[in-house]
């Protein structure tokens, strides 16, 4: 084991040898100098004395300097081979071959057949050289045919006159808005009660809510009968904000007991909407329209499966 005084004198010995590289490069890198092996040698001594990680990463840092010089060194040595130029090797044969030099004609076959053996080879083949050009083959584009889908249909514009969910909700709460200003005061379920249809009766509650949910009307409840009124005063208005909400139930059974109850003269606020007749077609269609067969209800629970089968084999 190395003592710290050991180990500071390895550190300094490498330092000295990378700043001697370092200064040293270019002539380091010169192919005809060979200097570089002494200094592989002082640290390839030193290395032997390293046994702590320290002083072995500053080797590792030397090595690197060293195989850089060594590997610039060796390029350089490849660019300074010289190659052969068959230009000049002609020149200075043609000067050679001339008639102010003796040389026989057995001198030059021997000489030409020390040129064969030594550069002859095999022609390639090229097909410039025999005349023949083949001719690349192109790749023809196949057309691509449009499916014929069909002329396209346009979809079916909603006429002005036609109705409108979106359009008739504004018209017929501004209609309501307006009965009601008319009428004044009254008992609820006789201003939205329908005679003559449930449903429209239904609407008539529905319209009839946004016109509470944005003050233009409120509902006061008298000797358990609620009241609709238009808001005409601030002070209606202000009441009629902190009661924007009404929960309102009404069942069939409920709409069928209001209209056995009042008169036969009855005339009722909000007009009734007469059906169109694509809607009473599509009613009609639906009560004649037989949806199931009443000998399968009759069948109790455990044949009823064996009862469609038989059905459908008839």
């Amino acid at each position: 084991m190395s003592t710290p005084n050991d180990r500071s004198a390895v550190r300094k010995e490498l330092r000295e040898i990378m700043q001697e590289i370092q200064a040293k490069h270019e002539l380091l890198s010169n192919p005809d100098n060979d200097e570089i092996i002494n200094f592989v040698d002082k640290a390839g001594k030193i290395f032997d004395k390293i046994d702590h990680p320290r002083e072995a990463a500053l080797d590792a840092e030397c090595f690197t300097i060293t195989s850089g010089v060594t590997l610039e060194k060796s390029q350089r040595l490849k660019t300074g081979f010289k190659m052969y130029d068959i230009s000049s090797f002609i020149t200075h044969f043609r000067d050679l071959y001339s008639e102010n030099n003796d040389i026989t004609e057995n001198q030059l076959i021997k000489f030409g057949k020390e040129v064969l053996l030594s550069g002859w080879k095999v022609a390639p083949s090229n097909p410039l050289i025999h005349g023949i050009i083949i001719e690349r083959k192109t790749r023809e584009r196949k057309k691509t045919i449009k499916s014929d889908v069909g002329e396209a249909i346009k979809p079916k514009t909603v006429n002005a006159d036609e109705w409108s969910a979106a359009k008739e909700t504004p018209e017929r709460i501004k209609m309501i808005k307006e009965l009601l200003t008319k009428k004044g005061e009254m008992p609820f379920f006789q201003f939205v009660l329908n005679v003559k249809s449930f449903g429209q009766t239904v609407e008539n509650i529905f319209y009839t809510s946004f016109l509470i949910k944005e003050g233009t009307a409120f509902i006061v409840v008298k000797n358990r009968v609620p009241y609709i009124s238009i808001s005409t005063s601030k002070k209606d208005s202000k009441k009629q904000e902190n009661n924007s909400q009404t929960v309102c139930t009404l069942e069939y059974e409920m709409w069928k007991e209001m209209v056995d109850a009042v008169s036969p003269n009855f005339v009722q606020i909000i007009p009734h909407r007469e059906v169109s007749k694509d809607a009473l077609k599509a009613i009609e269609q639906y009560n004649t329209q037989k949806f199931y067969d009443s000998r399968f209800l009759s069948q109790p629970p455990s044949t009823r499966t064996s009862f469609l089968k038989r059905r459908k084999q008839d």
